[in-house]
């Protein structure tokens, strides 16, 4: 399910990429409060602004990066690519 749930396998639906991810909250959530450790609290304005801004930035980098580690560490840096270096 987890195989199929990735965004490889394009041509699967995406309900299956959507049940993983419920399915997966939805345990985490249910060994929390079985562990008694489940605890709700509130969230404040800024603390939400910061995981906003905080997953945007990531979210750039991983869009700007020109490849993953192998692409970066076999093949940028050996050529001396300056946006290899720099990622």
């Amino acid at each position: 399910m987890v195989r199929r749930s990735l965004p490889l396998a394009m041509s699967m639906n995406n309900d299956v990429a959507a049940a993983t991810v419920m399915v997966t909250i939805a345990g985490a959530v249910a060994a929390a409060h079985r562990r008694r450790r489940w605890r709700p609290r509130g969230m404040a304005v800024s603390d939400v602004a910061r995981t906003i801004a905080g997953g945007f930035l990531m979210g750039l980098g991983a869009a700007v990066i020109p490849g993953g580690n192998d692409g970066l560490v076999l093949a940028a840096l050996p050529a001396l690519s300056v946006d290899g270096a720099v990622a």
